[in-house]
């Protein structure tokens, strides 16, 4: 087994070439991405998926249907136009025989009238009635006939009315036919036109050659970056752990079998790089004693913690550090992850001496594996891929060891430094950025 990890690890390019292939990688991803987002794009993709529905390019399929309700809409109302001139004249028809029995009427009143007269005064008078009342029968056979003409032309104006508003339906419907026909076609060639725009054929050109990375880029988000560039304190990191910030106000301790006392001293952050240091020097401090408890110890060596188990924690994802250390016999640099209490507890890598270590534990189980390594001095860019069912470690992207998951709890992520043996030398651990991922 080590023999075969250690032909893995012989294989594993140093991390200038695997970061230039991931920066490259990004670069591509961010280019698709911003084609994606472009108005060009938007456009083709909704044409194409509106021209792609048979049912928006059946035009014209219903006209006739609608000719025919139209037609049928036209006889109707002539119909009731009809049966309204038929009501009119009958009512006028009955008005216009009314009209002589009631001037008879008046006629026969006013000779009754004249034939009781006795005076000359009074017949008189009857004859200015009379030439009164012929006047007003000439007038109101006048208006009779007026109306009736009125009514024959209200009615042939409606009739009017109606042939034009058929006609203007018919038109309107001939018209919207050949706008719908026009505003397809200019559709389909703006689609046409976007489909042999340079753009467009580059996007899928793009998509069909790196399908791979697309979707590998599309299975993470981005839950936790940091590249340490940025001045003054984050508050996101704290440089205490964590039992350290509950019980005892965030003073520094260690285990009492412990050489070393984690220091804030120790940690730097400049030139866009965390830099951890291990240094052989007296420091107070407490150490926890099973027995007593909290107790003074004069430690020999200072080192560094840095963690975020007070801002972020995650279950599952990918978890990765770009990473340089600088052997020193007897010390170790680890980046691991952890919970409020010691188990369970990840090493996405452990450096002890010369020796490698990535390990799982928890209170019921524990997966550990030690590799033989020579350390360069370079960067790598550690990996671990965590889920529901597996652990996989990487080294510059490639795998170099896989189990089964026995942790299933959100940990937070830690990067530290320490020492195991009384003849440690000084060393130092450069962290140039680390980010942290959920599956998508």
């Amino acid at each position: 087994m080590f023999s075969f990890l250690r032909s893995i690890f012989s294989g594993i390019p140093v991390t200038k070439s695997y970061e230039a292939k991931l920066q490259d990688e990004e670069t591509k991803y961010t280019m698709y991405l911003e084609t994606i987002e472009s108005d060009d794009l938007r456009k083709y993709s909704e044409l194409k998926e509106y021209l792609d529905n048979p049912a928006n390019l059946k035009i014209g399929t219903d006209q006739s249907k609608k000719e025919q309700q139209l037609e049928k809409d036209f006889k109707a109302k002539t119909e009731a136009l009809k049966n309204k001139g038929i009501r009119l004249e009958e009512e006028f028809q009955s008005k216009r025989k009314l009209q002589p029995r009631q001037e008879r009427q008046r006629k026969k009143e006013l000779r009754r009238k004249k034939q009781s007269a006795k005076s000359k005064e009074e017949h008189r008078l009857l004859e200015e009635e009379k030439i009164r009342l012929n006047k007003q029968i000439a007038m109101e056979r006048h208006r009779l006939k007026e109306e009736s003409i009125q009514l024959k032309h209200e009615l042939e104006t409606d009739h009017l009315k109606l042939k034009q508003e058929f006609g203007a339906a018919k038109k309107r419907l001939k018209d919207d036919l050949q706008q719908q026909k026009d505003e397809l076609r200019q559709l389909q060639q703006e689609l046409k036109r976007l489909e042999n725009s340079k753009m467009i054929k580059h996007f899928f050109s793009f998509k069909k050659k790196y399908s791979k990375l697309i979707e590998e880029q599309e299975r993470w988000v981005s839950k936790f970056y940091e590249d340490f560039s940025k001045n003054g304190p984050d508050p996101r990191w704290s440089d205490k752990q964590i039992v350290s910030e509950f019980l005892i106000n965030g003073a520094p301790y260690s285990p009492i079998e412990d050489l070393h006392i984690f220091s804030p001293d120790n940690l730097q952050q400049a030139g866009g790089l965390l830099k951890i240091k291990t240094k052989q020097e007296k420091k107070q401090g407490l150490a926890w004693d099973k027995t007593y408890g909290f107790v003074p110890k004069t430690f020999s060596y200072t080192s560094g913690i840095l963690t975020s188990a007070h801002s972020f924690k995650q279950m599952y994802g990918k978890f990765e550090a770009k990473v340089r250390v600088k052997y020193a016999p007897g010390t170790y640099h680890a980046f691991w992850m952890g919970t409020d209490t010691k188990k369970p507890h990840l090493n996405i890598f452990k450096f002890e001496d010369r020796n490698l270590f990535v390990s799982a534990y928890t209170d019921g189980a524990k997966i550990e594996r030690k590799l033989k390594y020579k350390l360069k001095n370079d960067f790598y860019i550690y990996t671990l891929l965590w889920t529901n069912s597996k652990l996989v470690w990487l080294i510059n992207g490639k795998k170099v060891f896989e189990t089964a998951n026995i942790i299933n709890e959100p940990m937070y992520i830690s990067f530290s430094s320490g020492v195991y043996d009384k003849k440690a030398g000084q060393t130092t651990m450069y962290v140039d950025w680390v980010r942290c991922f959920r599956s998508n």
